[in-house]
């Protein structure tokens, strides 16, 4: 299934390992090409980092504790041309790149989860990053059971369209 040009995320990736579950919610510009992603580590499912992928403002990574820790936009153009005409043409985050934490919170994460299929999930991530507000480990199991149901749904109607 070609899940490009949807501006949705999918819940497409799902990781167990001991006591942690990662999970990774997508969309795609084009096959194995990201548009947005947050991804989510839970450590027995409250969640201990996120990171936000916005393909038009950048990246922002979220810890347990910490709060946003790094925030990067990407390179403008004449910052690319700075440093070499050779990498003009691709996106990076590198040394230039480095936002505030205001950025992160108005630009990157509102404009990765404006691509949410649940608006529930989007609020309880808001209120972990933005006001540090932990809900219980069933809360989290229950939202990303609700997510799957949403992207499987989301799938299942764009297969039928074709």
């Amino acid at each position: 299934m070609n899940l490009s040009f949807t501006k949705k995320m999918v819940l497409d990736e799902e990781v167990v390992e001991d006591d942690s579950v990662t999970v990774y919610l997508r969309s795609y510009l084009k096959t194995n090409f990201i548009e947005r992603m947050v991804k989510i580590k839970f450590l027995n499912f409250i969640p201990n980092h996120i990171v936000f992928t916005s393909y038009q403002f950048g990246n922002a990574i979220w810890n347990i504790g910490n709060g946003i820790v790094e925030a990067n936009s990407w390179e403008s153009e004449e910052q690319l041309i700075e440093r070499s005409n050779l990498t003009k043409h691709f996106q990076s985050s590198f040394e230039n790149s480095s936002v505030t934490v205001e950025y992160a919170i108005k630009k990157i994460i509102p404009d990765t989860l404006s691509a949410s299929l649940d608006g529930e999930l989007t609020e309880k991530i808001n209120e972990l990053v933005i006001q540090n507000k932990i809900h219980n480990d069933l809360t989290w199991n229950q939202l990303v059971k609700n997510y799957r149901a949403l992207s499987n749904e989301f799938i299942k109607n764009l297969e039928n369209k074709i």
